[in-house]
């Protein structure tokens, strides 16, 4: 949860990138190593309504993106490590903004369309992001159904 929203100040938009570069970090790394399950650096609860002991979640997740092996955590690539920085900043006006987001070189790969294009244009990216990339050198492999 964005920082700014544990600390029940105004929000927008950014509290939602902040929860996009946290499921960023989890999906690319598996969250910290030495866990049985995918663990998020967290504060300890005391008891159930306890949400400032999540306050400083954002500085440990930035601790773990920064310096992985000092705390118990995956490595990532600089692109990777740089977008998931960006996007999880404390600071709200720190963050990424749509724009930036679109234009950073770990999305760029993803050729997605314009911001402005009509949904026929969106669906059919859509459609192409969605089929199997065939192996290298040789066409899309068809597996037979069984036989019977």
């Amino acid at each position: 949860v964005a920082p700014e929203v544990l600390r029940q100040k105004e929000y927008d938009f950014k509290a939602d990138l902040y929860s996009l570069g946290v499921l960023t970090w989890v999906l690319l790394t598996g969250g910290l190593v030495n866990q049985d399950t995918v663990a998020l650096p967290m504060g300890k609860m005391r008891h159930s309504t306890d949400f400032e002991a999540h306050f400083q979640d954002a500085k440990l997740l930035a601790q773990c993106v920064a310096e992985p092996q000092r705390y118990k955590a995956r490595k990532m690539r600089d692109h990777p490590r740089d977008f998931v920085a960006r996007l999880t900043h404390e600071r709200p006006e720190r963050r990424f903004t749509h724009d930036e987001i679109r234009s950073h070189r770990f999305v760029q790969v993803l050729a997605l369309p314009p911001y402005s294009a009509p949904p026929a244009v969106v669906e059919e990216w859509l459609r192409r992001a969605s089929m199997p990339t065939p192996p290298s050198g040789g066409a899309a492999m068809r597996v037979a159904p069984p036989a019977g």
